[in-house]
């Protein structure tokens, strides 16, 4: 079906007045909402105002350039959903009593999906904030990393139809530690392979004990990162040069690696192009064996 202009749209909705009219109306709108939805994927932080190759220092940076970017980054990445959002509603408004409870359905989906991603986004920037502000208070509880990693999996849609494979060692199965940290470093490494990686590609979680410490690996098969953008996957908003196509922020390995450095642990990456990319975090970490005694 050609696409209508918006004078083309004006009028469909204005004369909806039998069905035929008004299954054109929805599936235009239904298409377009998806249209919307995919073209979250292709970049649009490419700013005018601001360098897209932006690199902030490793462990220090402008508070002011920082909420800048921030902002900016912002009033890019919640266009998208925010449009999704609002043709959403705009559809359950119009057309609620002559929708199936199917199409509603699919649509209150799409407003608590777009939702969601948008409470996320602010979610991780407020901890960055509160992690460099050293104002995050450590909570240590016992963990079950097996649970975690089965629940964290369970709670990304973007996990959907990916084969992700842990491996958990059984003595590294339970310890303590922050449990808040550690989903953020784990959900930030789980995104990010599956964010960079495509089906059937396994994604693999491996963990090990190594004396009194913790070792995670997340491993991907998918696009690697060039060896000249490794030394800047921890800078803040720092997007690798093979990335165009992929939507978000640039700072999933940021917020990891703050919550590593709070853990007084490690974080290292290994990958290559069209290889794929492991990254290996070593915490601190009291096992059960031990903090049973």
């Amino acid at each position: 079906m050609p696409r209508l202009s918006d004078d083309d749209l004006r009028v469909l909705r204005e004369n909806a007045h039998d069905e035929a009219a008004f299954q054109t109306l929805v599936t235009l709108l239904e298409t377009r909402i998806d249209e919307a939805s995919q073209s979250a994927s292709i970049s649009t932080t490419k700013l005018d105002t601001f360098p897209q190759d932006a690199v902030f220092p490793k462990d220090e940076f402008s508070m002011t350039d920082f909420i800048m970017h921030i902002a900016l980054r912002l009033s890019h990445e919640f266009r998208t959903p925010m449009a999704i959002i609002i043709m959403s509603i705009d559809l359950l408004q119009r057309y609620y009593d002559r929708m199936s409870i199917e199409r509603r359905t699919e649509q209150y989906d799409k407003v608590r999906t777009e939702v969601r991603h948008m409470t996320t986004i602010l979610d991780d920037l407020n901890f960055i904030i509160q992690a460099k502000a050293g104002s995050y208070v450590l909570t240590p509880t016992l963990i079950d990393l097996q649970k975690l990693c089965t629940g964290i999996v369970r709670g990304l849609s973007a996990a959907r139809g990916r084969l992700i494979i842990p491996d958990i060692e059984p003595d590294a199965r339970t310890f303590m530690t922050d449990s808040d940290l550690l989903v953020r470093i784990l959900r930030s490494l789980i995104l990010n392979a599956i964010k960079f990686s495509k089906p059937p590609q396994p994604i693999h979680i491996r963990a090990r004990r190594d004396e009194q410490a913790l070792l995670v690996e997340v491993a991907d098969y998918g696009i690697g990162i060039r060896k000249e953008d490794i030394a800047h996957l921890f800078d803040p908003f720092f997007r690798g040069g093979n990335v165009d196509e992929t939507n978000g922020i640039g700072l999933g390995l940021t917020m990891a690696r703050e919550a590593v450095r709070m853990l007084n642990g490690s974080i290292a990456i290994d990958s290559a192009p069209n290889i794929g990319t492991t990254v290996l975090v070593r915490l601190p970490a009291i096992f059960a064996a031990v903090a049973n005694r």
